[in-house]
C-alpha cells in the first residue's frame, strides 16, 4: 500500500476503496485540524495568563516586603 505505517492500522480491515478512502478522509478532515489548533491555542493562552497572574502576585508580594523593610529601616537607622 502507498499509506504511511501509522495510517495503516485503521484501514487494515477494509475491503473496498470507498471504505478505505472514507476512513482516511475522516482522520484528515480540516475541522479536526482546526479543532486541534484551537485547543492548542487555548492551552497556551490560558497557561500564559496564569503565568502572568502568578508573576503579578509574586511582584506585589515582593513589593510589600521591600516597602515593609524600608519602613523598618527608616525607624531603626537615624539619618
Amino acid at each position: 500500500m502507498g499509506v504511511e505505517i501509522n495510517n495503516q492500522a485503521p484501514i487494515a480491515d477494509t475491503e473496498d476503496g470507498k471504505t478505505t478512502w472514507d476512513t482516511l478522509k475522516a482522520n484528515f478532515e480540516l475541522y479536526s485540524r482546526a479543532r486541534l489548533a484551537s485547543l492548542v491555542e487555548y492551552f497556551f493562552s490560558s497557561s500564559l495568563i496564569s503565568t502572568k497572574k502568578r508573576l503579578e502576585y509574586t511582584a506585589r508580594k515582593q513589593r510589600r516586603i521591600i516597602n515593609r523593610q524600608k519602613k523598618l529601616d527608616s525607624k531603626c537607622l537615624p539619618f
